[in-house]
């Protein structure tokens, strides 16, 4: 019911043409959708929206995607990682007063597509004063999007004692095959697509 009732309210909005943050809201209930929006720029491209809703603004009740497939607006709740992983980002996460694996309060600071395949940056620190994030490859197959890859929570330095280096992520200034983390230590990491996951390039410190 509350996807459908974002969907609704997401056919009467203007969206713009080029990647952008947003927000909408839907009532009964009443809640807040904040999202990253990214249009249709390339072959196989879809209009999608990426966002996190709850009753405030600051807080966070779930996750989900929205697109169009070219005659009307889908919907499904964000995919979360296999089960051995998602267990594992359940505990590392739970450590910080997490909940969920893609970290409750997150946003979605990027969303960049390339094709049926499209990259997220997650902000895991949601309202926090220091970023914590992260990556996320994404697939849309048929009317689902599944998730391809995301990092173990030691991949970018989250570890049980909390967020130590606050890792901030930049993407290139085109395409999804490629981007660099950089650490509040100093440290910069590059991270290239291989097939269906990232690797890093250059060894960690």
């Amino acid at each position: 019911m509350i996807l459908e009732k974002a969907k609704d309210v997401i056919r009467t909005l203007d969206l713009p043409t080029a990647e952008s943050q947003m927000e909408f809201r839907i009532a009964k209930p009443d809640l807040v959708f904040v999202c990253r929006y990214s249009p249709a720029g390339g072959e196989g491209e879809v209009p999608l929206l990426a966002c996190r809703f709850a009753e405030f603004v600051n807080a966070m009740m779930g996750h989900a995607l929205f697109w169009h497939d070219g005659a009307d607006w889908q919907a499904q709740l964000y995919p979360q990682a296999e089960a051995a992983l998602a267990e594992e980002r359940y505990r590392v996460f739970g450590s910080y007063g997490h909940n969920c694996p893609v970290g409750c309060g997150a946003d979605f600071k990027a969303l960049r597509q390339d094709g049926a395949d499209a990259l997220a940056v997650v902000d895991l620190s949601g309202v926090g004063t220091r970023s914590n994030m992260e990556v996320h490859l994404l697939r849309r197959e048929g009317r689902e999007w599944r998730l391809l890859w995301v990092p173990r929570p030691q991949d970018f330095r989250f570890t049980y004692t909390g967020y130590r280096k606050n890792p901030m992520v930049s993407l290139g200034a085109e395409g999804i095959d490629q981007f660099t983390v950089t650490y509040t230590d100093g440290v910069v990491e590059t991270w290239t697509r291989r097939g269906t996951a990232y690797v890093r390039e250059t060894a960690p410190q």
